[in-house]
């Protein structure tokens, strides 16, 4: 019974906490990114480009959480597995893909809003500095590393 009664009220506590418009943002937006990198595979019909997200994104999720267990660093809020910032991973995984892959008018707009969400986490006192950068450099190192250029080609386009 308390079992069952704490499993519906966790939903309401997390909710509860006191949380910032801005660390919402970056809640948010750790997902939105990729998930819009990924979907605009999709809309250019570029199968080739969305297995390059798919394991760029991969191997740099996976990356980030074998550190933040292997280094187990403290929070700024007394957390633990601090560094790098998966937050900060996830959504430069996304911004650097749609760099790498469509260039910078893609690129800069997710760059920015990828930025936004390494600061939010510091904001919220998550994370410190070098967890952001960790984060952001780890997941472009990666998906610089798989992700080739795109040549859209107008004889082959669909729209």
């Amino acid at each position: 019974m308390r079992l069952k009664l704490l499993t519906l009220l966790t939903p309401s506590i997390i909710l509860a906490q006191e949380r910032s418009a801005f660390e919402i943002y970056g809640d948010i937006f750790q997902a939105v990114i990729p998930l819009y990198a990924f979907g605009l595979t999709f809309f250019k019909k570029d199968e080739e480009g969305r297995w390059m997200f798919v394991k760029s994104y991969g191997y740099t999720m996976g990356t980030t959480y074998t550190l933040k267990y292997a280094i187990n660093a403290e929070r700024p809020n007394g957390g633990r597995q601090s560094f790098p910032s998966g937050h900060t991973a996830s959504a430069f995984a996304g911004a650097w893909f749609l760099q790498a892959r469509y260039g910078w008018k893609q690129g800069v707009p997710a760059l920015i809003l990828a930025g936004l969400v390494g600061w939010s986490r510091v904001y919220a006192n998550k994370h410190w500095p070098v967890d952001v950068y960790g984060g952001a450099i780890l997941s472009m190192g990666i998906t610089f590393a798989i992700t080739k250029r795109w040549r859209f080609s107008l004889s082959i386009a669909k729209w």
